[in-house]
Formats: structure tokens, sequence, C-alpha cells
């Protein structure tokens, strides 16, 4: 089952890249244009992962659904930028001329919104296991938290509960490995300290 289902995801990962970035030139042989859409696939993840990121939230009440916005319409009710771009936007790092900053920003599009796929997460398609094994893709999720199909108060408990708690077992496991590389008691409160910052932050 797990061979099958990540066939099926390779295989829409395929289409979908060569569906929105089309290769230049018409390849007859099969092998080679696998190869092309692969080697496309690769650039634009590495370009996406080494790319700095800001992230923005913006709260649209639901009965404003019918109009339609763009960003410029809308102030984000949350601006994040990520440590990354940070550290490049620093002094040191721009007089090297290392990264090269894009203006405007151009948006960074995950694949659920490529094929315009929006998750919802309600009360009844809500579920633990959904949630711990969501990985990031439940920060783009919108939580219905109003009208017959809201989450429970028990049900968002549970959410932050699982945050948490994969923050903990996440920083326990890498601090096991530090302790048994013996890296000293500096390195394991370090380790706990960063964990802390992630989950609040």
């Amino acid at each position: 089952w797990a061979l099958a289902v990540t066939y099926k995801q390779m295989k829409a990962c395929f289409l979908l890249v060569d569906k929105c970035f089309p290769l230049e030139e018409e390849e007859p042989n099969n092998f080679k244009r696998f190869m092309k859409i692969a080697n496309r696939a690769l650039l634009i993840t590495q370009t996406k992962r080494y790319s700095g990121t800001k992230r923005q939230r913006y709260l649209v009440a639901g009965d404003d659904l019918t109009k339609t916005y763009t960003e410029s319409q809308l102030t984000p009710v949350e601006s994040r930028t990520g440590c990354f771009s940070r550290l490049v936007s620093l002094k040191c790092c721009s007089k090297i001329n290392t990264f090269e900053s894009v203006d405007p920003p151009k948006k960074l599009l995950e694949s659920d919104e490529i094929m315009g796929y929006q998750p919802v997460m309600t009360k009844t398609n809500w579920s633990m296991q959904k949630y711990w094994c969501a990985g990031s893709s439940h920060q783009s999720a919108l939580l219905v938290t109003g009208g017959s199909s809201a989450l429970s108060s028990e049900q968002m408990k549970f959410s932050v509960l699982c945050t948490v708690t994969s923050v903990i077992l996440a920083s326990l496991l890498f601090i096991g490995v530090l302790v048994w590389m013996e890296m000293g008691l500096v390195i394991y409160l370090l380790v706990a300290v960063i964990a802390l910052l992630c989950c609040v932050f």
C-alpha cells in the first residue's frame, strides 16, 4: 500500500511539473523526457529550498468570500520572515553578493495551491493521525471555527498538544543522539532551548 501511494504521488508530481513547467523542446524518447522532467523538478525544489521565505496570514470574513481579493487589497494579520531570510539579509552576506533579493517578492506556490486544492479542517475530518502525519501542510489548512462544522474545543486542545508533543519527541530523539555521541551538557541545554523557541514561535 505504501509503495502504491508513493508511486501515485510521484506520478502526480511529474504530471504537475510537466503541465506547469513544460519543456521548451518536445522529447520523443520517453526516458529522456522523464529525466528532463526529473531535472526540472529537482531544480525547482532546490530553488525553493534555498530561497528565503516570508509568510503572511490574512483574515477574511466568510460573508466576503463572494468578492475577489488581491494581496494588495488586504492587510496581513500576521507577517513572519524566516530565519534563513534574516540571515542572508545581513550586511556581511549582502556585500559578497551571495544572494539576490527579488523585488517585488515572488510568491512561492505550494503543491496544493498549484492543484487548486485548499485543505479545510472541520470537526468531521479532523483526526490525530491526520494532524500528526500532516507535517507542515496543516499550517496552510483553513480551520473552521464557527457554524455546525466548527472544531470543538477538545479538538483544538489536542491539536496544540499534538504540536507540542511532536517537538518534544523530536528534541528527545536528537538529544539522545547527542548523548550517545557524548557532546556535553551545554549542547543538550542549547537543543532544549531551540526546541522551546520552535514550539512557541
